[in-house]
């Protein structure tokens, strides 16, 4: 079983470790969005997000799960 500090000692979850190809692919495959339906911007710094993703995932979470809320309570005609 791992734990949050295994994890965070391996370097396969070490986005400073990781190519190109494997940071697309995270960033593609949108996990770190946790559930909230958002865009990013292209000119977002996705090695330094992914990097501070993992680093405070917590705080990540709660801060998208509050966005995801607050944007689910729009109105349609703003969102």
């Amino acid at each position: 079983m791992m734990n949050a500090e295994t994890v965070n000692h391996d370097a396969s979850f070490n986005p400073d470790n990781w190519n190109g190809k494997k940071l697309n692919k995270w960033f593609q495959k949108g996990e770190w969005r946790l559930e909230w339906n958002i865009i990013p911007d292209e000119s977002i710094n996705k090695t330094e997000l992914a990097i501070q993703f993992f680093k405070n995932r917590e705080l990540w979470e709660k801060a998208f799960n509050f966005f995801n809320r607050k944007t689910k309570q729009l109105p349609d005609s703003i969102t």
